[in-house]
């Protein structure tokens, strides 16, 4: 159940820390740990240049979600599973967000774009066999239109976190606590 729930890795960290460890195999919790690590470690430099092309193509943007989440709440941020990184842009700067997708290799996982039934885009790539790259670019905190102006873009960017050794502007607690 920890394995399907993505809660594993974290589990085993913390076993990890208690004094008096009782004679248990953990060699499960390790490996399901370490796969998490390796794949952090290839999407981390990915992740990382799209978060760079966006800032040079003058894309506002705030990091919401389980990446966001697994920065600022995590210890160690591999122990929060990520199915994809989810982001909210300023639509004043948006003109360029496929091209620039695009360019870095992303492709859209469905291959037409909704317009009147959600609010954001999908991108994903193919970064090693079997690990891929997702990305789900939102236009507003969520797709229900009677709550969007709730929390808007500007009032993500205004209170975002940004962390010394991490680039972009990630949700603040409070926000992601009510997202």
């Amino acid at each position: 159940h920890a394995i399907k729930h993505g809660v594993a890795a974290l589990i085993y960290q913390h076993w990890l820390n208690i004094p008096h460890l009782p004679k248990v195999d953990l060699s499960v919790w390790a490996n399901v740990d370490k796969q998490l690590n390796i794949i952090h470690r290839f999407l981390g430099p990915e992740t990382d240049r799209v978060f760079q092309a966006l800032e040079a193509n003058k894309i506002g943007f705030v990091v919401l979600k389980g990446y966001a989440l697994s920065e600022l709440i995590y210890d160690k941020p591999h122990t929060r599973p990520r199915t994809d990184i989810d982001i909210i842009i300023d639509t004043t700067s948006s003109s360029s967000l496929m091209e620039v997708f695009q360019n870095l290799g992303f492709s859209n996982p469905r291959g037409w774009q909704p317009k009147k039934i959600i609010d954001q885009f999908s991108f994903t790539k193919d970064i090693a066999k079997g690990i891929k790259l997702n990305f789900d670019v939102h236009l507003s905190i969520t797709n229900d239109k009677a709550l969007q102006h709730l929390i808007t873009y500007v009032d993500l960017v205004t209170t975002a976190s940004l962390h010394e050794s991490h680039f972009p502007r990630l949700i603040d607690k409070p926000h992601a606590l009510i997202h």
